[in-house]
């Protein structure tokens, strides 16, 4: 009792504070308004003051005067006579002009003032009345003045008395026409009580028991929703969050399921008939969270006990939320946009939802008869609903094909860790495939009847009907033969045979309906690009059928087929959105290829070239090229793009793993290159970047450029790191495979060195590709012909622990000054700056090696012919630049047109 009073004390001298500072900007206010009422009374004052001098002024002049003076004559008949000395003359009556109901005049905005002294001061009062009351029951507690009896009456009876003062206000307010908040804030304090009188009945006292108090609870919450049709959205919120958060406050020691689900269907059932007569969308997608967000809870309970309830409720709020947001023609929200989307979204969310539950209990052993009627259930309602109002909710169909393509993905399996622990057997297998073929058949057909008998769809709508058609049956047939794979059960021709019929039966079946739409209504845009979408559906379910039969890189091949396909009939019918559907089936082919570029898996075989990589790459690879092909005879978009960049993808894979795959005798896991290997691959990739190039130049196509470019830089850093650096016979001292001229050096120097040469030939600016790709050339080639001469004189070890005889130096400097003056002459030939450039610094390197090296090294009659020979070649060069370069006349230097530019 003192520490209460010397708080209040204590809060005394600053509520005066606040107090007095607000009376302070109350006053000020007053005292604006009396200042200008008074210059109001000051301005009406003046006006009648004139007004009755120029009224007496009138009355003063005589008769006489006023003939006299036509001025003032004219102005006095001007006045109005008295009302009393005159009768208007009659007027023919005009007939009453309806002008309708006449709209009052709009209020002005409400003013901060307004606002706090209206609105604010309640709300702050509401919830200090709620908190009074808690604590008005804390301390009864704490000093033991009532029972715990009377604390609930007490209780009760400020609830009842909140609600009922709150709704003797609504209807005073109702009768005056002047709506204000308090008898919501009223209301929702009272609501609020009982919430609280009644869980204390339950918990602290145990007055009532655990249903009892599930039931009291929830009948307040839906008093309060149903109170929410008077006192507006507010307390319709608050009615959900105490309905849904009820069930956490009630504690049982034997817990059932079953009540909760029927009083989950009550209060989300009345959340969402109160949502729709008050058109309040944000309550029905609170009352749809709130059920999936129950059902996820009842799903941790045991599987024996929540199985039931729990697959009946997400059957029930499905079909609630199918109902409410795609079938119900009562709008939940005004704007068409977002009433569409929620009409395809939130259904097929919660149907996701509910099929993945619906799978852990299956994997719990849960699958019943009860279990497949609900999963019918779900997928028969978003499947109808979808097709009933195509042209408003064409994603539950695919909605509906997810939830199968879901299960069938996540359905259980047993593995006997004994007998087979690699094979998974399918649970209740029948069941499987009947869900399989029964669920996508009639999506599928579903989403065909929509296609057929609506015109002038949507372009979305169309997509997503055609996708629901085409995907559902592809996915499902693709999903089951690999579950029939995992569990052992496709081991014979026949069963490949059968798999691969199946799809091109799915084939034939996607191409008739397509025929069937073309042939029916080729003038219609929706029809025409619902024909495109099946068509390349029949391709991909054409190329899935063949994969199947040959087995390896099944999904891939397909879609890159499928690719084709659509690129094929989007160039004959011009259909812009099948561009778009190549597009996307590339970037699916590119992150399959990023997830791991082994498409076709490790068993290839030992055949050079003719392997399943052939197969695996090259088919994708010309799929890609051909709709590059096709695509860019229109325009060069992004499909083009990466239709080509895909192709090249796939050339430079198959091109990189068939040289791995020969060279290492098919063991594409080696742990160790050789020379030539390392060679193979630099000679690729200057030869993709020359190909490119090429097909560069002949038209506008960016990707080729920046691919050349690319294969071009790594080329040179292969070969710089790898051919120069780590494969170097010199340094690796590893012994060179082959004879003395047919050898590695050939693949690994030469031929590099000469594509490298062949590309520089043909590289478009920029310069630095065209100098780059030269001095590789050049760096290829000058180790190609020391090498090969160490060969001659070292045999197949030519590691640098081996010393070199004085002929075999003397080789090196004569060697090096022919590939001087064969760079000469190829400079002078094709007029090359570059090329001379490049043979002035070979023949300074064996100059400087000649009088830094063999001058010490080097004895007798090699010595001596080292010099003379160096001697001769220089003054030979000399002769050279005199006569065919700098002639006589002392003109410039013809530089030709081989120098790089800038």
């Amino acid at each position: 009792m003192v520490d209460d009073a010397l708080v209040f004390f204590s809060a005394t001298p600053f509520l005066l504070a606040a107090l007095g500072a607000i009376g302070f900007f109350l006053a000020l206010n007053a005292r604006a308004r009396l200042k200008r009422l008074e210059r109001l009374a000051q301005d009406l004052e003046l006006s009648q003051r004139l007004l009755r001098e120029a009224l007496a002024a009138l009355s003063a002049q005589s008769p006489s005067a006023a003939q006299q003076s036509g001025d003032r004559a004219s102005v006095v008949s001007d006045i109005p006579p008295d009302p009393a000395d005159w009768s208007p003359e009659p007027l023919e009556p005009e007939p009453a002009r309806d002008f309708g109901p006449i709209a009052p005049p709009p209020q002005p905005p409400a003013s901060l003032e307004e606002r706090i002294g209206t609105r604010w001061v309640v709300y702050v009062g509401g919830l200090a009345l709620a908190l009074g009351g808690l604590l008005l029951a804390r301390y009864a507690v704490e000093q033991g003045l009532f029972g715990p009896a009377m604390r609930i009456a007490c209780g009760l009876a400020l609830a009842v008395a909140l609600i009922g003062f709150g709704e003797k206000l609504r209807r005073r307010d109702r009768a005056t026409n002047a709506a204000t908040p308090t008898p919501a804030v009223l209301t929702a304090a009272g609501t609020t009580t009982a919430f609280g009188v009644i869980y204390a009945a339950h918990a602290l006292y145990g007055f009532i028991g655990p249903g009892l108090a599930f039931v009291a609870l929830g009948a307040a919450a839906l008093a309060t929703l149903l109170a929410a049709l008077l006192h507006g959205p507010a307390i319709a919120g608050l009615g959900l969050i105490g309905a849904l958060g009820a069930p956490l406050l009630v504690h049982s020691s034997h817990p059932s399921p079953w009540p909760l689900a029927i009083y989950l269907v009550l209060v989300v059932g009345a959340a969402s008939a109160l949502a729709r007569l008050r058109r309040w969308g944000w309550l029905a997608i609170s009352g749809t969270v709130g059920a999936a967000a129950w059902g996820g809870v009842m799903m941790q309970g045991r599987p024996e006990i929540v199985a039931a309830p729990t697959q009946l409720h997400f059957a029930f709020h499905t079909a609630l939320a199918v109902w409410l947001y795609a079938l119900d023609r009562r709008a939940l929200f005004a704007r068409f946009a977002l009433r569409q989307t929620l009409a395809n979204v939130a259904p097929a969310l919660f149907a996701v939802f509910a099929g993945a539950q619906f799978a852990e209990l299956a994997t719990q052993g849960g699958i019943g008869a009860l279990w497949s009627i609900c999963i019918a259930a779900i997928i028969g309602a978003l499947a109808l609903a979808g097709a009933s109002r195509p042209a408003v909710a064409p994603g539950l169909l695919l909605a509906a094909g997810a939830v199968v393509v879901e299960l069938l993905i996540m359905w259980p399996r047993f593995i006997d860790l004994t007998t087979r622990p690699e094979v998974g057997e399918l649970a209740h297998p029948a069941l499987f495939y009947t869900l399989a073929l029964a669920g996508s058949g009639a999506v599928a057909a579903l989403s065909g009847r929509a296609l057929w008998r609506t015109e002038n769809l949507s372009r979305g709508a169309t997509t997503l009907l055609a996708s629901a058609a085409a995907l559902t049956p592809l996915l499902a047939l693709w999903v089951t033969r690999e579950a029939s794979l995992d569990s052992g059960e496709i081991a014979t021709l026949s069963a490949k045979a059968m798999w691969a019929g199946a799809a091109l039966a799915l084939a034939s079946g996607f191409s008739a309906f397509a025929g069937a739409l073309r042939r029916r209504r080729p003038q219609m845009a929706s029809d025409r690009l619902a024909l495109g979408l099946m068509a390349s559906g029949g391709f991909a379910a054409m190329a899935l059928g063949l994969n199947f039969a040959l087995e390896s890189g099944a999904l891939t091949i397909a879609l890159a087929l499928s690719a084709l396909g659509a690129a094929f009939v989007a160039s004959r019918l011009d259909i812009s959105a099948l561009r778009k559907a190549v597009a996307a089936m590339g970037l699916v082919v590119a992150a399959r290829l990023v997830w791991d570029p082994r498409i076709v898996g490790d068993d290839l075989g030992a055949t050079p070239i003719l392997n399943w990589l052939l197969f695996g790459y090259g088919v994708p690879a010309a799929a890609f090229g051909l709709a590059a092909h096709l695509l860019g005879r229109s325009r060069q978009d992004g499909a083009t793009r990466i239709a080509q960049t895909l192709a090249i993808a796939f050339s430079a894979l198959l091109a990189f793993f068939e040289i791995r795959h020969a060279m290492t005798g098919g063991d594409m896991t080696a742990a160790r290159a050789s020379l030539s290997e390392f060679g193979l691959y630099a000679i690729a990739g200057f030869g993709f970047a020359h190909a490119l190039l090429r097909l560069d130049a002949r038209g506008a196509r960016p990707v080729l450029g920046w691919f050349s470019r690319a294969f071009a830089i790594g080329a040179t850093a292969g070969s710089t790191f790898g051919l120069l650096i780590a494969k170097n016979p010199y340094l690796d001292a590893v012994p060179v495979e082959g004879g003395v001229v047919l050898n590695a050096l050939l693949l690994g120097y030469a031929l590099p060195a000469a594509t490298a040469a062949a590309l520089a030939n043909v590289a478009a600016p920029p310069g630095w590709l065209v100098r780059m790709t030269r001095l590789i050339a050049l760096a290829l080639t000058f180790a190609y012909v020391t090498l090969e001469t160490r060969r001659v004189f070292q045999g197949a070890a030519l590691g640098w622990k081996a010393e070199a005889g004085s002929l075999e130096v003397y080789a090196y400097s004569a060697v090096w000054l022919a590939l001087g003056v064969a760079l000469l002459g190829y400079g002078l030939l094709r007029r090359s700056l570059e090329a001379r450039i490049a043979s002035a610094g070979v023949v300074l390197l064996a100059v400087l090696k000649v009088f830094l090296y063999d001058l010490g090294a080097l004895e007798g009659a090699a010595r001596a012919f080292s010099f003379i020979c160096l001697g001769a070649v220089l003054i030979g060069i000399g002769l050279v630049y005199q006569k065919l370069v700098f002639r006589a006349s002392g003109a410039a230097p013809d530089d030709g047109p081989d120098r790089p530019e800038a």
